[in-house]
């Protein structure tokens, strides 16, 4: 059995700021990628803005990621917020290999997958890689929100349907028929 971070509880209502959800892994290359995807994204497009989600066990000196983005005013965050009002403040997040994505998709949240070239597939929704956006660039991801996000939406509702099945309770007959399988193999 997987498990896969703790499941945060769906948020009643969302309060959508109009930023964008940025949820790197706690891995320094992963953040190190996400932080300068950002900054070129944010040369890129006058337009949109950024929270970006630290992953708590990610040690980091807030004071050097906030003067990366000087330029850029208030269109980076880094939040300090419980991760349950982060996402209820938020449409899109953008991630790679955080199983924190499950949660998002669950409380209706669009997932946009950043491909930032590991030799490993980290993502937790490889099984439907197909179905979820993937973005390589700052421009891929300027075209997508000036004309994607649209489109995109219709994977959706099979987004949420997977991802809630994930979190379905595991009734007792199934779970014993589990241990059984897992002693006989």
């Amino acid at each position: 059995l997987i498990v896969l971070g703790k499941k945060i509880n769906l948020v009643k209502t969302k309060n959508d700021n109009g930023r964008i959800l940025v949820i790197p892994e706690g891995d320094r290359k992963e953040v190190n990628y996400f932080v300068k995807f950002l900054y070129n994204f944010l040369k890129l497009n006058p337009n949109d803005n950024f929270t970006l989600r630290m992953h708590p066990v990610f040690n980091y000196n807030k004071k050097i990621i906030i003067k990366k983005f000087s330029n850029f005013k208030d269109r980076v965050i880094i939040s300090d917020k419980k991760f349950a009002e982060d996402i209820s403040l938020h449409r899109i997040t953008l991630y790679s290999g955080s199983s924190a994505i499950l949660d998002c998709i669950r409380n209706n949240n669009l997932p946009v997958y950043i491909n930032i070239n590991s030799k490993y597939d980290n993502n937790p929704l490889s099984e439907i890689k197909s179905k979820i956006r993937e973005i390589k660039s700052a421009e891929e991801l300027n075209n997508f929100l000036k004309n994607g996000k649209i489109k995109h939406k219709e994977n959706y509702p099979f987004i949420k349907r997977y991802v809630n099945q994930l979190f379905e309770d595991l009734k007792k007959p199934q779970f014993a028929n589990l241990i059984r399988y897992i002693k006989n193999f």
